[in-house]
């Protein structure tokens, strides 16, 4: 048992308060090695630079993610990591709020960071000359029940290059700055209290080079404030927009692959790829999968993971996905239901009203147990 102190602590948009610690990092001690985090991490497609009125009033998707996640077996996860939720999470959370497990467990999901877009002046990875845009636009949903405290939070500032469909948001030719959340928090464990320290990472999508010094910044970030805290569990994980392995990004992955010189460097650093390390090959792993840009990458150990291959079962070139497992074969349905979600916020067009249903992004979601 350990002890825990009650602050009324109001976080963004949650009618859940969360006990809290003051702005510092708080000594957690370790009671059984094998006490594990859970950590869900997705790319939800929930708010953009670019914004769509239409997907914003449809809850479809979000609770096809609501289910898709906690269905899964096992806990409930303790911290869910969440991209592109501009201005969204809120409504993201009320989804897995109202999930069934939930609800019988008495969870709320509670957001911990905020989002926003605004165009600011000063450092991003370096000092920057005239204004940028800054996108804050991930955010870090965090378990009532088990995350007890959190101690401190923040972010990380990348330098990037945005899509030519964001660029007139952007400026400056689509170069921009993203700041990537990040919380140290105390998180109950059935082996008892572990400490964490989790980033929530989007890096941008345009230029290997830009995406490779954001991968390093992050890992590095990450690797420095863990080491100050020691025994805690530092989890790197969501859309890195950077495939592991150098070849055709419609080639499935492979074993003995050249790997890319981001993950090389977090390899090197100590991380482990969560999912890649326990299922490297077969029905669950990720040999033959093409296009593989979402991770959990953590400096402790993984001892259990999973990842949605199946949903986007397009992308899967070896141990193919069997019809019962599958969401979407085709991509061409996919862009499909994606395009009615986001513009109409309902079926048509080539997109069923079932297999609308199950659509929840464009990418899949990963989900990691880590002592």
């Amino acid at each position: 048992m350990f002890a825990i102190r009650l602050l009324c602590l109001v976080l963004i948009g949650a009618s859940a308060a969360l006990p809290a610690a003051a702005d510092r990092a708080g000594a957690v001690s370790t009671v059984a090695p094998s006490a594990g985090i859970r950590v869900a991490a997705a790319n939800v497609h929930e708010g953009i630079l670019v914004r769509h009125r239409a997907d914003r009033r449809d809850a479809t998707d979000r609770r096809a993610f609501a289910r898709r996640l906690l269905s899964r077996p096992g806990r409930l996860p303790d911290v869910v990591l969440l991209q592109e939720t501009l201005g969204t999470a809120q409504r993201v959370g009320r989804a897995l709020n109202a999930h069934p497990r939930a609800q019988a467990a008495g969870v709320e999901f509670v957001v911990a960071t905020r989002t926003a877009h605004r165009v600011v002046h000063g450092a991003c990875d370096g000092p920057r000359t005239g204004r940028f845009s800054l996108l804050r636009g991930s955010s870090i949903l965090v378990n009532n029940r088990t995350v007890t405290q959190i101690h401190r939070r923040g972010t990380i500032r990348t330098w990037g290059r945005w899509s030519t469909r964001a660029r007139h948001l952007t400026g400056r030719g689509g170069f921009g700055c993203t700041a990537h959340p990040w919380i140290h928090a105390t998180i109950r464990t059935p082996g008892g209290a572990r400490a964490a320290l989790l980033v929530n990472a989007h890096i941008a999508p345009a230029g290997p080079r830009h995406k490779t010094r954001a991968l390093t910044t992050l890992g590095r970030e990450l690797a420095d404030r863990a080491q100050r805290a020691p025994g805690t569990i530092a989890v790197l994980g969501g859309d890195l927009n950077l495939t592991r392995c150098r070849h055709d990004p419609r080639e499935g992955e492979r074993l003995g692959c050249a790997v890319r010189a981001g993950h090389r460097g977090l390899i090197r650093a100590g991380y482990r790829d969560a999912v890649r390390s326990l299922h490297p090959t077969g029905p669950a792993g990720v040999a033959g999968v093409a296009r593989r840009i979402d991770f959990i990458y953590t400096l402790g150990t993984p001892t259990a993971a999973w990842y949605d291959r199946c949903y986007l079962a397009y992308f899967v070139k070896r141990w193919r996905c069997e019809a019962e497992r599958s969401v979407f074969t085709r991509q061409r349905v996919l862009l499909r239901c994606q395009a009615r979600s986001l513009r109409h916020g309902r079926p048509g067009d080539g997109c069923p009203p079932a297999t609308f249903r199950r659509y929840y992004s464009d990418h899949p979601v990963l989900l990691a147990t880590i002592t």
